[in-house]
């Protein structure tokens, strides 16, 4: 955690999600993991998510049943790369200003007005 802004250690870091697996599956891996990676500080990028789909249960390897042929994969998977290097110098250039250590004081201290005037209004 950066000290003077309370800022994770990933703030200005861009994530994305590549997952094997059935669609359904792929969908619900990719959601939870980007919304992880959100809640710590990462930036998600459009477009950021690539997965391969394969045969459903056990069966032969993104390289045995010649996945780099899919050219669904291969069309996410460029979006992917482009979306994330384009964000990830934005994010170089222009980091994030936030600092989390005024805000949470701010909010402290809005919250606690409030609570002060709530309990003043009930006296």
């Amino acid at each position: 955690m950066d000290s003077e802004t309370g800022q994770f250690l990933v703030y200005n870091k861009v994530a994305g999600a590549v997952v094997t697996g059935n669609e359904d599956g792929a969908h619900a891996t990719s959601k939870n993991i980007l919304w992880a990676l959100e809640e710590y500080g990462f930036t998600i990028p459009a477009n950021v998510t690539t997965y391969w789909v394969g045969d459903a249960g056990p069966g032969p390897s993104y390289i045995q049943a010649g996945g780099e042929a899919a050219l669904y994969t291969n069309k996410t998977l460029r979006y992917m790369v482009h979306n994330t290097t384009f964000l990830a110098k934005l994010l170089k250039e222009n980091p994030y200003p936030t600092n989390l250590k005024k805000l949470n004081e701010d909010a402290e201290t809005e919250s606690n007005k409030v609570q002060k005037e709530k309990k003043t209004s009930k006296s």
